[in-house]
């Protein structure tokens, strides 16, 4: 059995107390956007990795860094590395931070009074979370940084969010308000411990019924599926599973890999669905059972409205609702606009034919590619049963065959 690699990005899911406390949702913060009260307000999406939602935030009026949009984070995180080291940033106090993995939690300076801009939103008088790169397992190293930060519940508990990431746009609509259109389906969206959860039937393979369960909406994890193993629900790994291990907030993150034969979200169905399996006994009130991610997100145009209390799709095409094997055990990033392999799936082909995180690709099939490329080149190795790769890893350009063995 082949499996796509279900990378393991959950980036803060979860705050804990520490040596200060943090105001989820800023409330205190103010917002200051006269172009919103008039309706919708649009924002261009960057080129980034694996379909991650990624604007361009101001931060004290300094514009040009790259925040990801993450539904499933309660705080605004700025990750301290060399583009943001200087920011004249004043912390008080620590926190400890949550996600995946299995190490310690890594603390995040509090820094109040900072002001962030989104197009013509501005948001002033935030506290944001200031977290070392180098205290996390995520990156490997501040060469693969390919965001600045992350905004979420102070986002989405302002503004009705909208994400089209094939037309590299997000809307802000006015809370209450969003409106997909003709043709978009919706389902509950529920707020619980300050994150999104939405009704989810999940069938593991032919044999089995639907699973009826609540799920996370994270926005700022890498894959499609992933469930907590929970044998009383019924959310055990189909036969076949392979184990993996991907980077995470704090540290190694190992589970179960196979595929779902069918998810269904807010009507949709979505087929062949990569789905990646916690440990027994791994959930917490934040996570529950388990979470979407923006691996299923991206394929469709979405929006959240907390004022609705509705998660809204706009599917298009039916052919684009089933996931092709492929991959080859290899995801991308941008940075610098250079193509970079930020996971490679142990024992996958990416890895035999010797690719390793860092490797920056230079060629796919004797043709030259670049960071501007990433969603062409991504498609393609969805879709190939052999694919031939050039990277350069430092100095030294190496080359090699992905093979990929029959389903």
């Amino acid at each position: 059995m082949t499996c796509r690699f279900v990378a393991t990005l959950a980036l803060v899911a979860t705050l804990l107390a520490g040596c200060t406390t943090y105001p989820v949702g800023n409330r205190q913060a103010v917002g200051d956007c006269p172009a919103c009260a008039a309706g919708t307000v649009e924002l261009p999406l960057l080129q980034g990795a694996l379909s991650y939602p990624i604007v361009e935030v101001a931060i004290d009026g300094r514009p040009g860094y790259r925040f990801l949009f993450d539904t499933g984070a309660m705080g605004t995180v700025i990750f301290r590395h060399p583009r943001t080291a200087d920011l004249a940033l004043s912390p008080r106090g620590e926190i400890a931070v949550g996600g995946l993995g299995d190490g310690a939690r890594p603390a995040a300076q509090v820094a109040p009074g900072v002001a962030l801009q989104l197009g013509p939103l501005t948001l002033r008088d935030m506290t944001v979370l200031v977290l070392p790169v180098d205290r996390l397992a995520l990156f490997g190293s501040p060469d693969l940084v390919f965001i600045d930060g992350i905004i979420g519940n102070d986002l989405w508990t302002r503004f009705g969010v909208e994400v089209d990431a094939a037309a590299g746009r997000m809307r802000l609509h006015r809370l209450g308000t969003t409106d997909l259109g003709a043709g978009a389906r919706s389902a509950a969206l529920t707020v619980r411990h300050d994150h999104l959860f939405v009704p989810v039937r999940v069938t593991l393979d032919a044999s089995r019924d639907p699973v009826a369960v609540d799920l996370l909406l994270d926005s700022g994890d890498a894959g499609a599926l992933y469930l907590v193993t929970d044998p009383v629900r019924g959310l055990v790994p189909p036969e076949g599973a392979v184990t993996i291990e991907g980077p995470g907030i704090q540290g190694q993150s190992r589970a179960m890999a196979a595929r779902s034969t069918a998810v269904e979200v807010a009507d949709v169905r979505w087929l062949n669905v990569p789905t990646g399996f916690g440990p027994e006994g791994s959930g917490s009130r934040e996570l529950g059972v388990g979470l979407i991610g923006v691996g299923l997100l991206s394929r469709t145009r979405w929006a959240v409205d907390v004022g609705q209390s509705r998660l809204w799709l706009a599917p298009g095409d039916a052919s684009e609702r089933r996931f092709e094997d492929g991959s080859f055990g290899l995801a991308t990033a941008v940075v610098a606009r250079r193509l970079l392999a930020l996971l490679v799936q142990a024992q996958s082909p990416a890895a035999k034919a010797g690719l390793q995180v860092g490797d920056e690709l230079i060629s796919l099939d004797g043709s030259s590619i670049t960071g501007s490329q990433q969603a062409a080149v991504e498609a393609a190795l969805q879709t190939r049963r052999t694919a031939t790769l050039c990277w350069r890893r430092v100095d030294d350009v190496r080359c090699g065959t992905l093979t990929r063995a029959a389903p």
